[in-house]
């Protein structure tokens, strides 16, 4: 994934993506610490920016069908970040996500 969120003079941790599907275009609710100036992406584009405070509440517009959710931390303040996103929108039976194995692991369907 490309990003452009992390400024210059910021410190930023490498993306973490999730590879999933899901049943229907929702929202779902992620909790999160992105340090002071996060982003979460979706296929690539920003849907959340600036996201800063231990934890955030992120409400995220996903599509029906495969998608990618992108997390990425920056900091501000120094050579430090913190990055935590609690996984249990995976395990959210309402929302019915599922991993898309092909992508998580590269199988192209193989």
């Amino acid at each position: 994934m490309t990003t452009t969120a992390c400024p210059t003079n910021d410190v930023c941790a490498e993306p973490v993506t999730f590879f999933l599907v899901s049943p229907t275009a929702q929202t779902i609710t992620v909790n999160n610490a992105l340090d002071n100036v996060g982003s979460i992406y979706v296929n690539g584009a920003p849907v959340l920016t600036g996201l800063g405070g231990f934890p955030n509440r992120s409400a995220i517009p996903v599509p029906a069908g495969a998608f990618a959710l992108s997390f990425l931390a920056c900091s501000t303040d120094g050579p430090t970040i913190a990055f935590v996103i609690y996984d249990t929108f995976l395990t959210n039976t309402a929302y019915g996500l599922t991993v898309d194995y092909d992508r998580t692991f590269h199988r192209s369907g193989k």
